[in-house]
């Protein structure tokens, strides 16, 4: 196994040593002695240390014992190379995701800023007060960083009338993208109106094989973000009816959003549209890229509208979670690209 590979594993093992600390809080039941043996027997070149046992752990409190369950260190070990970030980082960049990629369905763009400099919807370029008062004709708009947007975070909703919209750009630095506020459909709407909920929507494409996961994303009260952090994360089934219950940050089971909608049984309209639109934008322009992670939401049209697309470091942690160890079908695909790393 090559230094460099060495170096990242070490990386995200302490990134993910806080959350599994975290985890270990909880009351989480101990894995067995033969669960372990399947996980080593069903995944032989994954580099197995107790740090990913507790996730493991934690998907067993939920949903049952998998060997099939990749705790994030494991499925970094994969996305290494089913999501080559050479080929794939520059493609993040969401000031620019609107122009590589036209055919997908992204908010409409206002102001793009590239390395402190600002242009906009068209590329043209502007001057600062030219972009900053072009935001200004604007009712509202979404600011957030091009790159880098962690659990949402330099992610703001600027009202024009009541908010200053010269320091939201200020404080959005160098590379940023303001663009629409999305009106949603009501169904989706209603889970939480004071923010935007989205489907997840993992893909998988790996040598012509094609399936995909889901979950829904339902911001906490007064939150204008989804991100899990601020939100409640819920499975689905293949047809987008919702789960019974959905899990905050720390784990913890609720049955209706924060403004009393209960969540099982509901199904979210479209829903075959908006996964059809992922798979097919998949296939045909993201054929390098293994796992691909949709947020996606419908607007008051019910078009298929994508917030963003996350091409090299998509989540799989929650999402298996939420809606169970979608990998499975690959098992034997995946073994195939672990081989690579060595």
């Amino acid at each position: 196994m090559g230094m460099v590979y060495r170096l990242k594993r070490i990386a995200y093992n302490i990134l993910y040593s806080r959350n599994s600390r975290r985890f270990r809080k909880m009351d989480l039941p101990k894995l067995t002695r033969e669960e372990k043996r399947q996980i080593r027997q069903t995944w032989p070149g994954l580099t197995i240390t107790p740090l990913e046992y507790v996730y493991v752990s934690l998907y067993k409190k939920i949903n049952g014992f998998s060997p099939y369950y990749l705790a994030p260190c494991w499925y970094s070990e994969v996305r290494y190379i089913t999501n080559p970030k050479k080929q794939l980082y520059a493609l993040e960049n969401k000031a620019l995701c609107d122009v590589y990629f036209p055919d997908i369905s992204f908010p409409e763009p206002y102001v793009r800023c590239l390395n402190g400099s600002y242009y906009d919807k068209d590329m043209n370029f502007l001057s600062r007060d030219a972009a900053i008062a072009l935001l200004k004709q604007k009712k509202a708009f979404v600011i957030k960083p091009s790159l880098g947007t962690l659990q949402g975070q330099g992610v703001e909703k600027i009202n024009c009338e009541k908010d200053d919209v010269e320091a939201a750009v200020k404080r959005a630095g160098n590379d940023f993208i303001a663009q629409e506020v999305i009106k949603q459909a009501p169904e989706i709407e209603r889970l939480n109106p004071s923010s935007l909920n989205c489907f997840r929507v993992t893909t998988i494409y790996l040598n012509g094989k094609f399936d995909y996961s889901s979950m829904m994303k339902v911001g906490k009260s007064g939150a204008f973000r989804d991100n899990w952090n601020c939100a409640y994360l819920m499975g689905m089934d293949k047809q987008g009816k919702l789960a019974e219950f959905a899990y905050d940050y720390d784990l913890n089971p609720v049955d209706r959003s924060d403004v009393g909608v209960v969540f099982k049984g509901l199904e979210m309209p479209y829903f075959k549209e908006v996964v059809a639109h992922c798979e097919q934008m998949h296939k045909k322009l993201f054929a390098n890229c293994g796992v691909i992670g949709w947020d996606v939401t419908l607007d008051s049209e019910y078009r298929v509208r994508v917030i963003e697309t996350n091409l090299y470091n998509p989540g799989t942690n929650m999402e298996q979670i939420a809606s169970g160890d979608f990998f499975r079908p690959f098992h034997d695909e995946l073994l195939q690209y672990l081989k690579r790393k060595l």
